[in-house]
């Protein structure tokens, strides 16, 4: 496997390379300035990471890859150059990191990290299972880029550095087309022509969705003249081949019909589509995303019931959370139609509040270049605080964003000289009713964090008082988690059988002091809930189950090779995949068996996981458990007193929840490990079936396999509904696209009752089966 050394590793974009790579078992070494969440996500995904630049870290690099921001006299570059090793930007590793893919690239000036999470949650929410890179993190997914087994790439396509030049897609879509970067694009025809050369980038009879409405890319369209690319419009215009109408905007959730032109020039309505994100721009967001489904021959009426249940990347109108009834706002915009946008979008989701706009500005020439522009979107805000200009990859020419003063309100705007000086202000000004973004594509997320925290801190009341027991404390849940709660949320989108009707309640759960806060919340106010892990070994009946769900994405891994004895430590919304790979990677063995296992390591410690002839008994150390009544405890795995697939929390449903778990490994070559996970995996691909399950259901009975009895039992093949017992393994059943959990749980019963009747044995479910099932 190649070594890839990457400077900048810490950036959205490096980053996301960095996670690719790793998932494909590229050994992966990269430095940044600082340790961002996204520094700290690739090293404990498995990357050498080093904070700061030193020409000796690139040792055994084969190719080193470097972020637009990083200049040529860099030490590492300028080392890598003089030991003849290969530098290259993102544009001229991009062929490489997609071959053997069919690329869909969405490029545009504003709305492509939404509209390409947008398909990739749908394409995942198929089972198309593609790879791709999104520049923000997917709020659900909790990740900004995935190798896929599937044959799809989808790739936010970047402008800047001619990024998206690198790219030969199948598809293309540009949103729109508005001058940015003026550091590297001088003029508007500049910019113009880029996209022009990415069209031209489109591969032979490929495809190009544009945005109609968009009068530059309106210009753009009228400017291609290559016969073979099959150029498709979509927008509100009537002339539009994709079209959104019957648009409503107020109130949290939004709606708007999807229509698609015949041959004949009718219109044929598609399906209503609702959506959970604010605003018109994310309704043309969507239409780019559903034509696509539609041109790739996917089902679409199942793609719009997944994307209603789309909440959204990090740092786009990510509500933060909420205290007092003050509203706080984490936003990347940079450019002044982000924040025109966003602003009249806020508007309209909270008619009657007082919407605040703290601006951090994002680069002095973009600053300057379009200071007019900058003024008359920041008009939309009610209250204005702007804070100094984030240089990024420049450097200060004596500039000051205190000018902005100078064109706005007095009594509307106000400027701070750091982030402290920032937050003070804004506690000491904030009231009730005001709903607070904070624009930023630098460090001020920090601000709105620690705005947030501070407000947390002087309202410690949140108890369970004002809650009748028993009831969802819904008020309490939002403002501790903001727009990570989902009301009447469909499991079947949530499962790996993809079955399951509605649950009152979901919370997506990053982190484990958030796990803590819901869980302990809900215990205060006896409120059912689950920690729902990757879905996989749960049946959830069609009629839903009265719970909160608390969707479990605390995933950081951390691999200590210091002592006698190397460790592994796993969060656990951690995949337990990914823990075993990210080990054999660094030279780790004992976890090898885990590799092909579905699921969590949280899941995996309750239920006793186990393949290959090893379970979590061998590998496990201790886990940390957070008890109702004792709070957080260590236990040792003899604490767990394991049986086959089986825990003593699991057989007693004792009211804990697993924070995390440390497992115990030895050294042996990077090599072995990784080829004893291939073994596996290639075993696994064999010998399970692909499609929709929820894994094996059966334990295998002391002496024999569950999988065994029920193919002779003449089950293989057998189908209730739209369900079926796999002819490939008998012990999986597969959704066959459309099957409900009712069919799933008949065909249990039947492989049950008729295994009894020939062989007098019975067989107990592996997976655990949730609510009411007839």
């Amino acid at each position: 496997m190649k070594h890839i050394h990457l400077i900048g590793i810490g950036g959205s974009g490096l980053s996301a390379i960095a996670q690719i790579l790793l998932e494909k078992g590229y050994t992966v070494s990269g430095s940044d300035r600082v340790a961002s969440h996204l520094f700290n996500a690739v090293t404990d995904a498995g990357a050498k990471t080093y904070l700061g630049h030193a020409p000796e870290q690139i040792e055994g690099a084969d190719i080193v890859l470097r972020s637009s921001a990083i200049p040529d006299d860099n030490p590492e570059v300028v080392a890598a150059l003089a030991q003849g090793i290969p530098v290259l930007k993102r544009a001229e590793f991009l062929e490489e990191l997609t071959q053997d893919k069919q690329t869909i690239a969405i490029a545009g000036s504003h709305g492509k990290t939404t509209t390409t999470a947008m398909l990739v949650w749908m394409l995942s929410k198929l089972n198309q299972d593609p790879s791709y890179i999104v520049g923000g993190v997917l709020n659900q997914f909790a990740c900004n880029a995935h190798a896929g087994t599937g044959k799809f790439f989808v790739i936010e396509a970047d402008e800047y550095d001619n990024m998206f030049l690198g790219l030969s897609p199948t598809i293309g879509v540009v949103t729109n087309i508005e001058h940015d970067h003026p550091d590297f694009f001088s003029t508007q025809q500049d910019y113009f022509h880029a996209f022009q050369a990415f069209i031209d980038r489109i591969q032979p009879s490929g495809m190009v969705l544009l945005c109609i409405d968009d009068p530059v890319t309106q210009t753009l369209k009228n400017a291609i003249n290559d016969e073979e690319l099959q150029v498709i419009t979509y927008g509100t215009s009537a002339h539009a081949d994709y079209q959104a109408d019957r648009i409503h905007l107020e109130g949290i959730q939004h709606q708007f019909t999807f229509k698609k032109r015949q041959e004949d020039g009718s219109l044929l309505e598609l399906g209503s589509q609702t959506l959970s994100l604010p605003g018109h721009h994310n309704i043309l967001n969507a239409t780019a995303a559903l034509a696509a489904i539609d041109q790739l021959g996917l089902p679409l009426d199942k793609a719009m019931q997944t994307l209603a249940a789309f909440t959204g990347t990090q740092r786009r109108f990510e509500v933060l959370g909420k205290v007092n009834d003050i509203i706080i706002v984490d936003d990347y915009g940079h450019h002044p139609t982000q924040l025109s946008v966003t602003l009249t979008a806020a508007h309209l989701q909270y008619p009657g509040k007082r919407i605040w706009a703290v601006w951090q500005p994002h680069t002095y020439t973009r600053t300057q270049v379009l200071a007019e522009e900058f003024s008359q979107a920041l008009e939309l805000a009610d209250r204005v605080h702007i804070l100094p200009v984030y240089a990024a990859r420049e450097k200060n020419p004596g500039y000051s964003a205190e000018e902005f003063i100078e064109k706005l309100p007095l009594h509307r705007a106000a400027y701070s000289q750091d982030l402290k000086s920032a937050k003070d202000y804004l506690l000491a000004e904030l009231r009730p009713n005001d709903v607070v973004i904070f624009f930023s594509a630098g460090d001020a997320t920090e601000l709105s964090q620690a705005v947030l925290s501070e407000l947390k801190r002087k309202n410690r009341s949140v108890g369970s008082a004002n809650n009748p027991t028993g009831s969802i404390p819904l008020d309490q849940l939002r403002e501790l988690f903001g727009t990570h709660v989902h009301e009447n949320i469909k499991m079947a989108n949530f499962t790996t059988a993809r079955v399951g009707g509605i649950v009152p309640a979901l919370v997506t759960i990053f982190t484990l002091e958030e796990l803590t806060q819901a869980a302990s919340l809900l215990w205060d106010n006896s409120t059912p809930f689950i920690v729902l892990g990757s879905g996989s070994n749960i049946l959830v009946s069609d009629t839903g189950i009265e719970a909160v769900i608390l969707h479990n994405r605390a995933h950081n891994i951390k691999i200590d090779t210091s002592g006698k004895v190397p460790s592994i430590y796993a969060e656990s919304g951690a995949i337990l995949g990914t823990v075993a790979r990210q080990s054999a990677l660094r030279g780790l063995s004992g976890l090898e068996w885990a590799a092909p296992v579905p699921g969590t390591v949280g899941g995996a410690v309750y239920g006793n996981a186990g393949a290959h002839g090893s379970d979590m008994v061998d590998s496990l150390k201790m886990a940390e458990i957070l008890h109702k009544v004792n709070g957080k405890e260590i236990w040792p795995v003899e604490k767990l007193a394991y049986e086959y697939r089986s825990s003593i929390l699991k057989r007693e449903k004792m009211p804990c929840v697993i924070l995390s778990a440390t497992f115990t490994a030895v050294n042996k070559s990077r090599e072995e490990a990784w080829e004893k996970i291939q073994t596996f995996q290639e075993h696994r691909k064999k010998t399970q079936p692909p499609g929709a399950s929820m894994g094996s259901i059966f334990k295998n009975p002391q002496g024999d396999y569950a999988g065994r009895l029920i193919e002779a039992a003449g089950l293989k093949g057998h189908r209730v509904g739209r369900a079926m017992i796999s002819p490939q393994h008998a012990n999986f059943i597969i959704n066959m696209e459309g099957a409900s959990a009712q069919d799933i749980w008949h065909l249990i019963r039947i492989a049950q009752e008729t295994v009894y009747d020939k062989f007098g044995i019975h067989l107990e479910p592996e997976i655990e089966m949730l609510g009411v099932f007839k």
